[in-house]
């Protein structure tokens, strides 16, 4: 039985990741209903995210990403102090701890570099290093302020 639902998990990972139909209806569940994306700033974050940028919405670091990305839009200020103000607003919001959103998020980042297929186009990094969480969060937030077009 536990054999079987590990083989299910995996397969459904899979689909999740791979299969462009799966990922458009979860987008659409996700940005309409699941993650009550209220607002168009948030819709733009979710599409960039998802379509883009290929972040699995299957993982906690997903919410997280479009939490941090939020704030750093409306306030370019808080990338200077990602550990002590962004992560805390984070923690505080979804009742967990500081070090669980830093893990989420830059677990969620490697899933993304994992699926993208030219990631150079938007981030810089070198000799194929995964950017750090500060960085990802800056490009995106910058990527999404500059760019009124997405959606």
């Amino acid at each position: 039985m536990e054999n079987n639902i590990l083989i299910l998990k995996e397969n459904l990972k899979y689909l999740i990741l791979h299969d462009e139909e799966i990922r458009e209806i979860i987008f659409q569940i996700v940005t309409k209903r699941g993650y009550n994306s209220s607002t168009p700033l948030e819709a733009r974050i979710c599409e960039f995210l998802q379509k883009r940028l290929k972040v699995p919405t299957n993982i906690l670091g997903y919410r997280y990403l479009v939490e941090a990305v939020k704030i750093v839009v409306v306030d370019p200020s808080n990338i200077s102090r990602v550990f002590a103000n962004l992560y805390a607003e984070i923690a505080n919001k979804f009742e967990t701890t500081i070090p669980c959103v830093e893990r989420s998020i830059r677990h969620a980042i490697h899933k993304s570099f994992d699926q993208m297929e030219c990631p150079e186009e938007i981030f810089v990094y070198k000799n194929g290093r995964v950017p750090t969480n500060s960085q990802f969060i800056a490009t995106v937030a910058e990527y999404i302020r500059f760019n009124k077009d997405l959606q």
